[in-house]
Formats: C-alpha cells, sequence, structure tokens
C-alpha cells in the first residue's frame, strides 16, 4: 500500500470516528507530535474537523467538549 493509499484508508476511519462524534484516547500525548509523521497528520485532521486536544494531550474531544 503506498502512502497516499494508506492516507486514504486512514482518513475513511477517521472519518467514522467523527460521524460518531468519538472521545478519542491517544497512546502518546498529542503535544509530543512531530511535523511529518502520520500521528502528526492524524491529529492536524481532527483538529481540522473542530475536535481539540484535552490539556494533558491524551485525549482529543469532538466539538463542543
Amino acid at each position: 500500500m503506498s502512502p497516499v493509499q494508506r492516507w486514504v484508508a486512514n482518513q475513511k476511519f477517521l472519518d467514522r470516528m467523527i460521524a460518531r462524534g468519538d472521545d478519542i484516547i491517544l497512546s502518546n500525548s498529542g503535544h509530543a507530535a512531530r511535523e511529518g509523521t502520520a500521528f502528526f497528520d492524524e491529529i492536524q485532521y481532527l483538529v481540522s474537523k473542530g475536535y481539540g486536544l484535552s490539556e494533558d494531550g491524551l485525549r482529543l474531544l469532538p466539538p463542543g467538549l
């Protein structure tokens, strides 16, 4: 699977979580995400959809929370 194909599949997975309004628990602190990594891209995508990073950086909260 190419990097582009991987991102398309990952984005589809993220979109399903967004549609359900899931509170997303992260395996690592979002504050430590490094630009250029898939983890960083995922966080940026979710933030662009209205999610917010919790104070401790371990969760992404849906809009309105």
